[in-house]
């Protein structure tokens, strides 16, 4: 979906839920830009598994792939990559996930849906819905007064304004 639909957000809650922290122990958040470092991610999920030491620094990015893939294999993983814009950076990076049938998973957030599809061609991703206008002005409540009650004179107001965000948490946010 969109940027600001909320995709990292959720993908957060997911990432740091105590269900999850207890079922995947290894764990790790990799941000995917359009012209992400495949050593730099590859050395970024590393660092959550082990200590980076100077070799690692100094190799090549197959070779990163497999120390990663190795570490991976021996155990059940949780990887986020967030943001991430073609199946292109798909292909590059998913050397380094061993399928250890240990049920380890990796969750991708993507404005295309194409990338998603392409990451799991069996499963039809997951796509938020643009909020409602009563959720926008709930939303919007929460952010600005927290626990209080809006004043009766600014109701109008915050619903026009709840209204203009077009359904986008993000927009209601900031």
């Amino acid at each position: 979906g969109m940027g600001g639909m909320g995709k990292t957000t959720l993908a957060k809650m997911i990432y740091r839920d105590p269900k999850i922290e207890y079922e995947f122990y290894s764990r790790a958040w990799i941000y995917i830009s359009q012209d992400y470092s495949r050593k730099e991610v590859f050395l970024n999920i590393l660092s959550n598994f082990t200590q980076l030491t100077d070799s690692m620094y100094k190799m090549n990015d197959e070779n990163l792939a497999k120390e990663l893939c190795r570490i991976l294999e021996k155990g059940k993983y949780l990887i986020v990559m967030d943001d991430v814009w073609s199946e292109e950076a798909w292909n590059d990076l998913k050397v380094a996930f061993p399928k250890n049938n240990k049920r380890s998973r990796i969750l991708i957030t993507s404005r295309i849906k194409r990338v998603a599809r392409h990451a799991n061609p069996s499963r039809e991703p997951h796509n938020l819905r643009f909020l409602t206008p009563d959720e926008s002005w709930r939303l919007l409540q929460r952010r600005a007064l927290g626990a209080e009650n809006c004043p009766e004179g600014l109701v109008k107001d915050g619903k026009h304004i709840a209204n203009e965000c077009r359904g986008l948490p993000l927009a209601l946010k900031v």
